[in-house]
């Protein structure tokens, strides 16, 4: 990208080196699995919510901030059932390499780190035999995996380089390295870091987007039930008949429900505290029992 601000200790130069990959020819690592229509879907769903949150600004503000640039090797299905993690290839924007033939020390190179990267949780932090910083980060919605976010740069300037054999220097002949971004062990860190806490925010946002059309489902759900309940009950009341109306008893009250016993109170002799025998006791023997 062009107008960058280049970070502090960054120096350019012009230099022949080999790069990584060749842009035009990925090389997959084939990872044994299947893939059903239904996974095929739900990785698209998962890839369209990660484009949506991983927006440009972020890149602006990330080369703004680290001169870098940070890109994304999708996980790709292959048509013998399988997926494929796509190596990630060289940074045109940050390591200005073009024109370059895949090399076999690649092929042996990047897969064992490929192997690192997705068995790490926290990304993968190296330098290759080429003189490229690599930190590769695995980016995961709901335990998978859909590709693969890195960054690269150079150790240090092509200018600097040690110098090759007679059999690179005849390969590194066809190649060329123009304003290629250098950055020291630290500073490289420290965009990894920031790369990560990117590589966070979107995986939450997105998990977030996932839930709440998990919840909007589930009640739409719950309103679709309750209308088949109301409707099921409709029809079965216009089939069966209505139970009969229970009669009301009046009169006299029964049996289960009697009378209040109503207590009587002592006489009046007995609270004057006057004894009388029960003949001369009125109330005898109803209050002075």
């Amino acid at each position: 990208m062009t107008g960058l601000r280049k970070p502090v200790g960054t120096r350019s130069g012009v230099g022949k080196i080999t790069p990584l990959i060749h842009p035009t020819r990925p090389v997959p690592v084939i990872v044994p699995s299947r893939w059903t229509p239904g996974e095929l879907l739900q990785d698209q769903r998962y890839r369209e919510l990660i484009r949506k949150h991983l927006s440009r600004i972020w890149d602006r503000l990330f080369a703004q901030f680290t001169g870098l640039h940070f890109h994304i090797a999708w996980k790709t299905a292959v048509p013998k059932g399988g997926d494929a993690y796509v190596l990630p290839s060289r940074c045109s924007a940050c390591c200005k390499v073009s024109g370059s033939p895949l090399r076999r020390q690649c092929r042996t190179c990047c897969p064992p780190h490929l192997r690192v990267t997705l068995e790490s949780g926290r990304g993968h932090r190296f330098t290759c035999p080429l003189g490229v910083r690599n930190y590769w980060l695995p980016v995961r919605v709901r335990s998978q995996t859909l590709g693969i976010a890195y960054l690269q740069a150079l150790e240090h300037s092509p200018l600097q380089s040690p110098k090759a054999t007679s059999s690179a220097a005849t390969a590194e002949s066809h190649f060329t390295r123009r304003g290629a971004i250098v950055l020291s062990r630290l500073n490289f860190a420290r965009a990894a870091r920031f790369l990560h806490e990117v590589v966070q925010h979107v995986q939450t946002a997105s998990l977030s987007d996932l839930r709440k059309a998990d919840l909007n489902a589930a009640a739409r759900s719950v309103v679709a039930l309750e209308r088949e309940q109301t409707r099921l009950h409709e029809a079965l009341s216009r089939y069966l008949p209505s139970p009969p109306a229970t009669a009301r008893i009046s009169g006299p009250q029964s049996a289960l429900n009697p009378a209040p016993i109503r207590l009587s109170t002592p006489c009046s002799s007995a609270s004057s505290g006057i004894l009388r025998s029960p003949s001369r006791c009125r109330d005898w023997p109803a209050s002075c029992g």
